[in-house]
């Protein structure tokens, strides 16, 4: 049933802060309850962040190497968040380095070379002392090698020696580590790809990971995205997606909107921001990023990063001294998605419960800007949205549960930890299904001959879709080299681990809930973007859009896209065939039972279809 929100008169203050931070201004109809906050004044005299602060912020649009990638809004994050850390968090030195410098006219140094970055880091070295804070920023691509390790892309890098030419994240670690700070902050906006949606992606095919730094000095690490997704430019401003909200979070939001309000942000309030916001708006945006945040050390999370002074609308946590951009009046909708169920408030108003994997529709919401908040299991979704006259807003809760263990990534395959449970033990499983690129790697390397014709089917631009036309045995042979080449236990899941991932891990028929859905998957009746064309516009999707096929594990497209090959197999009831199991629906089929967890077939070995894929498990250690 739809729910109607009509434009309401006077609004219910939200009593989220002590008393005597509220101040009331009138009461007559139409009139807004406002909280005043006011900032901490010197930061450095709130307890633990004694110590002068220093930042060095570098970003990266254009390359030397014009086989690199050119970016939109590197650039502007570096130039912008320098800013903001002198205004709202008092550092005292702030090092900015950009592109947008001719390095023949370059006196000062500033331009992102390796050698100039380098020789600020040196020089700083000389001022910073163990009670100071440090925060290391780069926005611009950045890549790993096989073995993990990651490497930053500077302005002067050369594709063909990539290695040598840009600069290691293990140095900059080592650099913090040095200066024995108890304060420190990695902030890496790269593994960036551009919003061009296309098959090839350069450089990125070797992208950054997320990575924990326990045994250095680093004090909190915030990756634009895990290991597996990506990091984009923002199709809607001038800065990388990640950037955008934490700009937004360090002026205030995050702690006016997902904190405390006393006018102090920290990084603990900064972190729950950042990951909530980017990870529901880019999926608004149909793309996969999800930060990838963490601490080392129980009391970082508490310490401040920086303050501000506002006045805010307490129903709609807005800041209302903030000249918002004009909204014409009237009344629009809001689509609401969340893959976890909970009950839904807006602007401080019950609006009833939303079931996991569901899509609400809420009419006649005034123009204007709002705020909803979805209590779930697992905690609390907090955001403002804008309705405009005679237009749907999109929102989406996109929750990826923090899991047991971090996602590896095995040389160029990411893998998700699925914890067992009720007698199934834990495992890895592959965040995606295996890729042309991958398999073509596969082959290469090993000299395997395929008995399936994947290689009619292949083009180098389509290296980051699924490979199909494969076998059984292409498969299981894909796994043994890849458990000899990187000295793992892997394997084709089985279908009881394949059924476990795709739904009964979370008790849901779906990988998303229980409710079906042909927008959700990619399938015959999905209209999903950027698809391989093997039927006219028809055909698999690449790796970046899931749409909602992803399970809270953050293991994707298990219901939709290419069924996949499973290790179960034996004879056919006569004896003369093969078998083998394959599970998950495809972007041929469309009747729903064909994309529920429990669905699977048994085909022949030898059977290769332009639907039929696979995907790698290995063993918990």
């Amino acid at each position: 049933m739809r729910k109607r929100l009509l434009p309401r008169g006077g609004r219910r203050i939200a009593l989220l802060l002590p008393l005597a931070m509220l101040l009331l201004l009138g009461t007559q109809e139409g009139s807004r309850g406002l909280v005043t906050v006011k900032g901490a004044g010197s930061i450095a005299g709130i307890q633990g962040n004694a110590g002068k602060r220093y930042a060095l912020c570098v970003g990266i649009n254009d390359f030397m190497d014009k086989g690199i990638p050119r970016l939109k809004g590197a650039r502007n994050d570096a130039a912008e968040l320098a800013e903001t850390l002198k205004k709202y968090a008092q550092f005292d030195t702030v090092v900015k380095m950009t592109d947008d410098i001719d390095p023949a006219y370059d006196a000062g140094h500033a331009y992102p070379s390796l050698v100039n970055i380098r020789a600020r880091m040196a020089a700083l070295s000389s001022q910073i002392r163990p009670e100071d804070l440090v925060v290391f920023f780069f926005a611009g691509h950045g890549i790993a090698t096989e073995e993990g390790d990651g490497y930053l892309l500077v302005a002067d890098t050369r594709v063909a020696q990539k290695w040598t030419t840009s600069l290691p994240v293990k140095e900059i670690v080592d650099w913090v580590g040095k200066l024995s700070v108890s304060k420190s902050l990695l902030l890496l906006d790269a593994c960036r790809v551009t919003m061009a949606k296309s098959g090839g992606r350069g450089l990125a095919e070797t992208s950054l990971r997320a990575a924990r730094y326990e045994q250095s000095r680093i004090s909190a690490v915030f990756y634009a995205t895990k290991t597996g997704w990506s990091s984009y430019d923002d199709p809607n401003s001038d800065h990388g997606i990640f950037t955008r909200f934490l700009l937004e979070g360090v002026k205030g939001k995050a702690d006016y909107q997902s904190g405390n309000s006393d006018g102090i942000v920290t990084f603990s309030e900064l972190s729950r921001f950042v990951e909530q916001q980017v990870t529901s708006y880019a999926h608004e945006q149909q793309l996969d990023q999800s930060p990838s945040i963490s601490y080392n050390g129980e009391s970082f999370g508490d310490l401040a990063l920086s303050t501000y002074s506002a006045s805010i609308d307490a129903t709609t946590r807005i800041d209302a001294g903030v000249e918002q951009a004009a909204v014409a009046p009237g009344a629009g909708s809001m689509e609401v998605y969340s893959n976890v169920e909970g009950t839904v408030e807006i602007d401080g108003a019950a609006e009833g419960d939303i079931a996991k994997g569901q899509t609400r529709l809420f009419d006649d919401i005034a123009a204007g800007i709002h705020r909803i908040v979805i209590t779930h299991p697992y905690g609390v979704f907090e955001k403002e949205f804008t309705v405009k006259d005679g237009a749907r807003t999109r929102v989406a809760n996109m929750l990826i549960v923090k899991p047991e263990r971090d996602n590896r990534q095995v040389g160029d395959m990411p893998f998700v930890f699925v914890k067992g449970k009720s007698g199934m033990p834990g495992f890895w499983m592959g965040m995606t299904e295996v890729r042309f690129g991958q398999f073509a790697n596969f082959v290469k390397q090993s000299g395997y001959r395929a008995q399936g014709t994947w290689e009619t089917y292949y083009k180098p631009a389509y290296d980051f879709y699924p490979v199909i036309h494969v076998t059984w045995d292409d498969c299981v042979a894909y796994v043994k080299w890849f458990s000899k080449k990187f000295k793992e236990s892997a394997a084709l899941p089985s279908l009881a681990q394949w059924r476990y991932a795709a739904g009964g891990r979370y008790d849901s028929t779906y990988p998303w809930g229980n409710d079906w859905d042909p927008a959700y998957c990619q399938c015959a009746d999905s209209e999903a973007p950027d698809v391989l064309p093997l039927q006219g516009e028809s055909g698999p999707l690449q790796e970046l859009f899931f749409l909602n096929d992803v399970t809270l594990d953050g293991v994707k497209m298990l219901a939709g896209n290419v069924s996949e090959w499973c290790s179960d197999h034996g004879k056919a009831a006569d004896g003369s065939t093969d078998l083998a199991a394959s599970a998950g629906g495809s972007w041929r089929v469309s009747r729903p039972k064909y994309f529920t967890a429990g669905y699977s077939q048994m085909k022949p070995v030898t059977s290769e279809e332009e639907d039929q894929g696979f995907r790698v498990v290995m063993q918990a250690e």
